[in-house]
């Protein structure tokens, strides 16, 4: 994470060294009890490496990773900025890897704040919050569309969405995303396209469960083209983080 962070600020100083009054923060941080995080090694573990909590474990930990990603939110920005002249953060996007990705569609459904995903090589989706245990309907009728609809426009209106997928990932398949993805973009360009979700689900043949250099450079392309978008704007400098 903290390479691509890197990347993103390095391209965007780049394309525009000191005529832009936008900037980019990166903050990188461990998932809840990984890295320099870990305080218990046994709940990182699945039920065949001798976690009965395998479930409650996993869950707990992605959701709390993201509830310290809106703790960053509401706190950091009085960390950086303090006299009235500074930029202020007006933006938030965020991006996970792996386990991170059921942080950071977590992040995206239930933080208002930030407005872009990138996930990558992912093992969460929302269906849950959307259809429930039902089936994923990509054709939902007038009815399921104006509940739907409700949905959509508390969590996601407006908001720009980044999928990077292995095509030869054999932990995470595809296509156990695949179908939401598919509602999502047959929403975005049709019945919801009012709403302004922007999305691009993109597979890369070959890769497997990894971050591959592809990936990087679409996170990095996708990063200074919400930055680009931005900086059009007259009003006072502001960061994005």
């Amino acid at each position: 994470m903290g390479r691509v962070a890197a990347d993103c600020i390095t391209k965007w100083n780049q394309k525009n060294p000191n005529t832009s009054k936008v900037g980019l923060i990166a903050v990188s941080f461990d998932q809840r009890n990984h890295g320099t995080r870990e305080v218990n090694a046994i709940a990182n573990e699945a039920w065949r490496g001798g976690n009965n909590n395998h479930a409650q474990d996993m869950f707990s930990i992605f959701h709390g990773t993201s509830l310290d990603t809106s703790l960053l939110i509401d706190h950091l920005e009085s960390y950086i900025f303090h006299g009235p002249d500074e930029p202020s953060i007006d933006q938030h996007l965020v991006m996970g890897i792996s386990l991170g990705g059921h942080s950071a569609w977590q992040c995206l459904f239930n933080e208002p704040m930030i407005t872009a995903l990138i996930s990558s090589a992912q093992k969460y989706d929302p269906k849950g919050i959307v259809f429930g245990i039902s089936d994923v309907n990509s054709n939902p009728s007038q009815s399921e569309q104006k509940r739907i609809r409700e949905i959509l426009d508390a969590r996601l209106k407006g908001k720009r969405i980044l999928v990077c997928s292995g095509g030869d990932d054999k932990l995470v398949p595809y296509h156990c995303a695949k179908p939401f993805m598919e509602f999502l973009r047959s929403a975005s360009t049709g019945w919801y396209k009012d709403g302004n979700i922007q999305v691009e689900d993109n597979v890369y043949p070959g890769v497997g469960h990894a971050y591959s250099e592809g990936m990087v450079r679409d996170t990095v392309r996708f990063v200074s083209d919400i930055l680009a978008s931005a900086s059009k704007a007259p009003e006072k400098p502001v960061s994005k983080m």
